[in-house]
This record gives structure tokens, C-alpha cells and sequence, in this order.
């Protein structure tokens, strides 16, 4: 189960954040809002711009838009979608360099109802695999802020050229390198809960909801790597230090909450899985 690192009351949301889940179509305009002073307290004194609210202020607090009360925010909804490889985990297209291709924003295979849900965290580009989407500013600081909520990725590697790392040696690897923890160039060492091999009954489930996930040659290996924490492109620079390059990565899980989607699909979490979130 995945736990907020900090207690709901002491858990702070932007209130920008707020206020696009109530009435604003962007944080931008949000923000542009609390800077030409639209936004006010009950009493009439504007509110900071930079205000961060603990859940259990932001249940009470009472603000007004151009003085009439701010309308009351939409029912919580999160969403589980497999993104595929090529769409980028933004609201709009984004163009990547050095390639400069434009690789169309996430919101592109969502239904209307469910185009205004932030993502949950990041997967690049080339990633694909399991993205949670909501407005539930709160879940989403718990997911990406909790030690406890490790997420489940599957890769396709091969050891890098000039590198002695040959498939037969990933447990060794995994035990003296990735679990202990690498330089790649962080403040801190990157470093993966646990990896492994997986085996082929396991790959075989995978490929259910990965087209091609099988593919590659024989100096090819199928590993699951978990992570608790994760920066940019992580788990991919983890590997590479470790001698390997990675092909294909997937994101299995999110906590709880497993990949059973084909690329492109979605549905709405239930209730049952939100409570173990």
C-alpha cells in the first residue's frame, strides 16, 4: 500500500493546483488569477500567490472568485492509462531536441471527460507502460512523494559495447551494482529496490499488453527492476552505468495498481484500488 510520507494534515498542495481542479482550465491561468488579485479570502484581503494549503486547511478555507465563492471542486477521479512509446507524459505536443520531432502530449488519447486529469509522475518518450492520471492534487503528491509506493518496470537490455556485462552476470550484477547503487550523476547514488530476472511464463504475461515485447537477439534479457524513488530517465542511466543499454522499458506498476491495458487504452480506477493507493 502506498502511504503518504507525511501526515494529510501536514501534506501542503499548491493552491494553484486548487483552484485549476475547481474552476481554471490551466494552473497557468490560475496563477494569473492570484496575480491581478482575483482571488480574495471570505474577509476580502487577496490571497499569495505562492500560497501551499495542508489537506485539511483546503477543506475549509473559504475563498471567493471576483468575490462571488469559488464553485465546489468535481469528484475525484483517477485514471489508468498504458501509454505507448512516442506520446509525451505533457498536456500539450511537445518537441524534443536534438531530433526535433513532435511527439503528440498524452491528452491525445484521452476521452473529453478525461482531458483535464495531470499525470501522476512522467514516462519519457521512448517509455511506455502505466500512467495514472488524476485531479486529485493530494493522491498525486502521496504517489510520487511515497518511499513506500514503488513502481515495477520491465526492460529489454543488452550489455553496451566494450562492457563485460553478458547476460549471465546480471544477478551478480544487480546484487553488487543495482541494488547497492551507482553514480549517474545525481546528488545521490541511483540505486533500484530490487531487480531481477524474470522468467518466461512472466515475460509471456507481459507481452499480452506489449506488442514486439518478446522481439530482440540472443544477447538479449528480460529483467523487472523496482524503484522507489525515480528521476529523470533513471532506471535507463542506472542500467547504462551497470554496462547495459536498455531497448524497451515498460512500467508494470504503480503500487497496487498493475498494467492491464493495451497502448492507447484507459479506464477509471475503482474505488477498492484508490483505498490501497
Amino acid at each position: 500500500m502506498c502511504q503518504p510520507p507525511l501526515p494529510a494534515t501536514a501534506l501542503h498542495v499548491p493552491l494553484d493546483r486548487l483552484l485549476h481542479r475547481t474552476c481554471f482550465a490551466t494552473r497557468e491561468g490560475a496563477r494569473e488569477a492570484l496575480a491581478a488579485g482575483r482571488i480574495q479570502r471570505a474577509d476580502g484581503t487577496a490571497v499569495e500567490r505562492n500560497l501551499r494549503l495542508s489537506l485539511a486547511e483546503a477543506s475549509t478555507i473559504s475563498l471567493l472568485l471576483d468575490g462571488a465563492p469559488l464553485p465546489a471542486a468535481p469528484p475525484s477521479l483517477t485514471v489508468a492509462l498504458h501509454k505507448p512509446r512516442g506520446v509525451v507524459t505533457t498536456c500539450a505536443d511537445e518537441e524534443l531536441a536534438p531530433s526535433g520531432k513532435t511527439y503528440p502530449g498524452v491528452r491525445t488519447l484521452l476521452s473529453a471527460p478525461h482531458r483535464a486529469l495531470a499525470p501522476i509522475g512522467r514516462l519519457d518518450a521512448d517509455s511506455e507502460g502505466l500512467l495514472l492520471l488524476t485531479n486529485d492534487g493530494a493522491l498525486s503528491a502521496a504517489v510520487c512523494q511515497s518511499a513506500s509506493c514503488v513502481k515495477r518496470y520491465l526492460v529489454r537490455i543488452a550489455p553496451r559495447r566494450g562492457c563485460y556485462a553478458p547476460s549471465g552476470a546480471f544477478e551478480e550484477v544487480a546484487e553488487t551494482q543495482l541494488q547497492v547503487g551507482v553514480d549517474i550523476g545525481l546528488a545521490r547514488p541511483g540505486r533500484c529496490e530490487r531487480a531481477r530476472r524474470v522468467t518466461a511464463e512472466e515475460a509471456a504475461a507481459a507481452a499480452r499488453w506489449c506488442d514486439e515485447l518478446l522481439d530482440g537477439d540472443s544477447s538479449c534479457l528480460l529483467a523487472e527492476i523496482s524503484m522507489a524513488t525515480g528521476a529523470k530517465r533513471e532506471v535507463r542511466r542506472i542500467l547504462r552505468a551497470a554496462g547495459f543499454e536498455t531497448q524497451r522499458l515498460v512500467r508494470l506498476a504503480v503500487g497496487p495498481v498493475e498494467l492491464d491495458l493495451r497502448p492507447g487504452e484507459a479506464r477509471v480506477l475503482g474505488a477498492n484500488e484508490l483505498a490501497r493507493l
